[in-house]
C-alpha cells in the first residue's frame, strides 16, 4: 500500500460554539479543508479570531469538531495513541514554577516514558542537556522557573520538543515573548526539524520570519481558509506573501 503523503489532513471540519456570541465568533471554523505534507514547513496566517488556535487544538483533540474529520499520517485520530508523535507549544506557556528546566523535562518523560522513546535515565539525562545546551538555557538548568521570563519559558517548551524528537510539531504564535536572537534561535531549530524528515506546522503574525522557513503557507479569514502559497513559486515570480495576505484581509481576490 502507498503511503499517505499528508502528515495532517483537515477534512471539511468546522466548529461552532453554543455561548453568547455573535454568529460570527459562534462559527470559529467552517468547512475548512487543509493538508499539510510530510516533512514539510507549513506556516498558518490569518487576524486575530480567524480560527488559527481553534484548528490547532482541534488537531491536537484539545477540542472536538463540531463536524468533519481530521487525519494524522492517514489515521483518524479517534484515540489518543497518535499523539505519541506530535508535539505542542501554545502561545501561553503554564509551567509548574517550583521545578527547574531539567526536572520539568525529567518529569515528562518519566510520565509519559513511551514518548521519550523509553530511554535509560543516563541517556534521558543527556537528551536534556544537549536540548537546554541548543536553546541556550543549560547554564539555567537547575534555576526555578519562576525566576523564567516569557521568552525563556518559551525556549524550555522548546528544549521539551527537541528532546522528545516528535513527527510532528504545531506551534501556535511560537515568536510570543521571544526577543530577536529567541526568534532566530526558533527558525534555526524549525530548520533542523525539518532536516530531520519532521513536519512542522505553526501559526504566526511575523509574515517575515514565516517566508524565510516556509515551503507552504495557508491564509485563514474568519474560520475559512482562503488561499494556499507555496512559497518558492512565489520567489520564482518575485510574488510577496505579504501583500497577498494583505490584499486577502481586505477582500481582494485576485
Amino acid at each position: 500500500m502507498a503511503q499517505n503523503n499528508y502528515a495532517i489532513e483537515c477534512i471539511d471540519i468546522y466548529k461552532n460554539y453554543d455561548l453568547n456570541l455573535n454568529a460570527r465568533e459562534k462559527s470559529a471554523v467552517k468547512g475548512l479543508n487543509l493538508s499539510i505534507l510530510r516533512n514539510e514547513v507549513h506556516g498558518f496566517l490569518g487576524h486575530n479570531g480567524a480560527g488559527k488556535t481553534t484548528t490547532l487544538k482541534m488537531i491536537l483533540k484539545l477540542i472536538t469538531p463540531s463536524a468533519g474529520n481530521i487525519k494524522i499520517f492517514g489515521q483518524d485520530i479517534n484515540g489518543m495513541r497518535y499523539l505519541k508523535g506530535v508535539s505542542y507549544i501554545s502561545e501561553s506557556v503554564n509551567l509548574y514554577d517550583f521545578l527547574t528546566p531539567f526536572e520539568l523535562i525529567e518529569y515528562y518523560s518519566e510520565l509519559n516514558p513511551d514518548s521519550f522513546n523509553n530511554l535509560n535515565a543516563r541517556s534521558m539525562k543527556q537528551k536534556i542537556e544537549e536540548a537546554l545546551d541548543e536553546t541556550g538555557l543549560l547554564k539555567w538548568r537547575d534555576t526555578r522557573i519562576e525566576k523564567f521570563s516569557k521568552g525563556m519559558r518559551q525556549r524550555l517548551m522548546i528544549a521539551a520538543c527537541i528532546a522528545r524528537e516528535a513527527d510532528i510539531l504545531v506551534l501556535d504564535e511560537p515568536e510570543s515573548g521571544l526577543d530577536p536572537d529567541g526568534i532566530a534561535l526558533l527558525l534555526k531549530i524549525i530548520t533542523r526539524f525539518k532536516k530531520s524528515s519532521k513536519t512542522v506546522f505553526f501559526s504566526s503574525h511575523h509574515i517575515s520570519e514565516i517566508e524565510k522557513v516556509c515551503d507552504r503557507v495557508s491564509i485563514i479569514k474568519y474560520g475559512e481558509l482562503l488561499e494556499t502559497i507555496n512559497i518558492s513559486e512565489y520567489r520564482a515570480k518575485n510574488l510577496s506573501v505579504e501583500e497577498r495576505y494583505l490584499g486577502l484581509m481586505r477582500g481582494e481576490n485576485h
